[in-house]
């Protein structure tokens, strides 16, 4: 390899690693990542090569076992440029090209990529790991596919028929990549009988099983923790197919759904790429004006998958989906990328007769430069201790015996981290009303045809199994069973609607946040964190009459999370229970309808605090309700209830 090309690797992996969780020097203090637990332990459906990568980084002699699964990701994202770099100068082969300084241009491009906001923040934790790896795999097979069709060397072929056999156990969204990559190794065998296909099948077949292997084997022990207790056949290929996830609550899919996830995704892309964009876009017509076969097929490829991930990806209008689902564009982003390249080599030739390309080259090396250094501060995450302080401060809320409820992968992964590595919380009774982790017995009998209703029933049930002293993550009321959540601190406290007692309102003097002020450029569940400890405060002063301490939290809330509706409806609760001010926690709910137009829940609520004062905007979010909830038994309700 060039040494040009190693030293910009040995500086890529440098400033990744440089921005990343900063478990390295802080050992036990810092462990960050909300999916750190990921080791041998479990992960959600359908990672389990990740998984199996994963137990084996837990054993790297370096930091503690978070940063060393957090090193994975880091690992991938460096060695999915080396492939990306590789594959661009290959595709340029492909396309006819003999220039030798072809490493230029794709090394301009790969270090573009490795720069961008998105695939730079997938590269610096455990849960960005599974799209890192996603794009490093895919890279690898398509260089390895492309070099056999270029050079007809069986040793290509064998290695990308086996990496394509692991694509969709790495991430499902792999499965278009896999069909491809099987597709050019079929049309450059066919007809030759060197180069049969057959040779490289139980390759394929054997990296496809391994991970299925795993997942028996795991699925029959003894381990301590299993997600959702897969223990059978049957739920290893639930497990993988991605079954095993608990979401009564899903929104159907529809056209105006595909096409905002469509726009989103575009401004993603232009975001993360407004340098390189012109040149892919160059590099497009490029390769149409030299083979449209082959531009045909590469842009067939990146069309077909987009739209495979647009119609199989989470539907929601939420900025929180649109977060969860931006990892799943990285390997389309890459195909564009290796268009850019291809664009910068066609630049350089096209004005060779005023620069030499070598100087175009140079020149346009400036792009990752500044990449480089408009996206370091937003992604540097190295003194960002919120996960871990968010999960030590949950248990100091807590005594022995008591009941804590939570749903959302934040704090469930934080918990669990802490529960099954560190050895904490274990005189406390944890559930998760998800239905994937800890103690899964409550929820078993319902797991697969789970309702929000069910749901509410069982976690009604724990509290009534004891009483006083269950709480709960989320701010979920319960007034069919005569249960409220008071604020306790970060956490709620399940009330009896009739006790007119407050949660402790001391219990901030035993929590710790270090350096809130970093969360404000790291993604939106951290921020969600740190912005729900300032709501609590502002909750707790407007309890306590001070209406200028409310509103100074409520800012700091405002300002770290934004652009998040599930922080708005939560400042509307406080202002409804800290001031008892109804017409702003309308403006509130307001605005986090406008930020998701289906937050069903907000929208349910507006109906239900503007019956307090003004019946007529009552009605009118009541038809709202109706005319968007896709669940009719619950619209036939809100029907009923205002006479629609």
């Amino acid at each position: 390899m060039k040494p040009t090309v190693t030293a910009a690797l040995i500086l890529l992996a440098c400033v990744f690693i440089s921005t990343a969780c900063p478990t390295i020097y802080t050992g036990d203090s810092g462990e960050t990542c909300a999916s750190a637990f990921t080791l041998g332990i479990g992960h959600p459906p359908g990672y389990p090569v990740y998984t199996m990568l994963s137990k084996i980084s837990a054993f790297i002699p370096l930091g503690d076992i978070a940063f060393r699964v957090n090193l994975l990701a880091v690992i991938a994202g460096v060695a999915a440029v080396l492939f990306i770099f590789l594959l661009a100068m290959e595709f340029m082969v492909f396309c006819g090209v003999t220039e030798k300084l072809t490493w230029l241009p794709a090394l301009a491009a790969a270090l573009g990529f490795a720069f961008s906001d998105t695939f730079w923040f997938e590269a610096l934790h455990a849960k960005g790991g599974i799209y890192t790896l996603a794009v490093l795999a895919a890279a690898a097979a398509f260089y390895f596919a492309l070099k056999f069709h270029n050079t007809g060397r069986r040793k290509f072929m064998f290695m990308a028929a086996y990496i394509s056999g692991f694509l969709p156990l790495i991430h499902l969204t792999n499965s278009l990549v896999m069909v491809f990559i099987l597709y050019i190794l079929y049309r450059k065998a066919r007809g030759h009988k060197k180069l049969k296909i057959n040779a490289a099948v139980p390759l394929f077949f054997i990296a496809a099983l391994t991970p299925g292997f795993y997942l028996l084997i795991r699925a029959f022990s003894q381990a301590e923790i299993r997600w959702a207790d897969v223990n059978s056949i049957s739920g290893v290929i639930g497990f993988v197919l991605r079954k095993t996830y608990y979401t009564p609550m899903d929104m159907p899919a529809s056209l105006d759904v595909v096409l905002f996830k469509l726009w989103h995704h575009m401004l993603q892309y232009m975001k993360d790429y407004f340098l390189l964009a012109p040149l892919a876009a160059f590099g497009f017509y490029r390769v149409y004006k030299t083979d449209r076969n082959i531009f045909a097929f590469a842009a067939g490829f990146l069309a077909v998958n987009t739209l495979a991930i647009l119609l199989l990806t989470g539907n929601s209008y939420s900025p929180v989906y649109l977060y969860v689902n931006k990892g799943f564009y990285l390997v389309s982003d890459m195909g564009t990328v290796i268009f850019a390249a291809f664009g910068i080599y066609s630049l350089a030739q096209a004005m060779n007769k005023i620069l030499q390309p070598v100087l175009v080259y140079g020149v346009l090396m400036a792009v990752p430069a500044y990449m480089l250094g408009i996206n370091y501060l937003p992604s540097d995450l190295s003194r960002s201790f919120i996960a871990y302080d968010h999960a030590m401060n949950i248990e100091k809320s807590l005594a022995p015996g008591d009941t804590l409820l939570c749903g959302s992968d934040t704090p469930v992964f934080n918990i669990a981290y802490m529960k099954y590595v560190k050895n904490r919380f274990q005189a406390i009774n944890i559930y998760d009303t998800n239905a994937n982790l800890f103690d899964l017995r409550p929820f078993g009998p319902s797991r697969g045809h789970m309702t929000m209703e069910r749901l509410l029933t069982i976690n009604a049930e724990l509290a009534d199994k004891n009483p006083g002293r269950t709480f709960s993550a989320e701010f979920t009321a319960y007034p069919q069973y005569n249960l409220r959540p008071d604020q306790y601190g970060i956490i709620y406290k399940l009330m009896d609607m009739d006790d007119l007692n407050l949660g402790r309102s001391d219990i901030y003097s035993v929590y710790s946040v270090r350096e809130p002020g970093q969360s404000l450029y790291a993604d939106i569940a951290c921020r969600e964190i740190t912005a729900r400890y300032f709501i609590a405060k502002a909750q707790l002063q407007g309890i306590k009459g001070d209406r200028q301490g409310f509103e100074n939290y409520r800012y700091l809330a405002e300002k770290t999370c934004p652009d998040n509706p599930g922080i708005l409806s939560t400042i509307a609760s406080a202002y409804f229970y800290g001031l008892k001010d109804a017409k702003k926690t309308t403006e509130y709910l307001e605005k986090a309808v406008n930020e998701d137009p289906y937050f069903m829940d907000a929208i349910r609520l507006l109906t239900r605090v503007y019956g307090f004062y003004d019946k007529d905007e009552a009605l009118k979010w009541a038809k709202v309700y109706v005319e968007r909830e896709w669940d009719r038994a619950k619209a036939g309700e809100v029907k009923k209830e205002f006479g629609i």
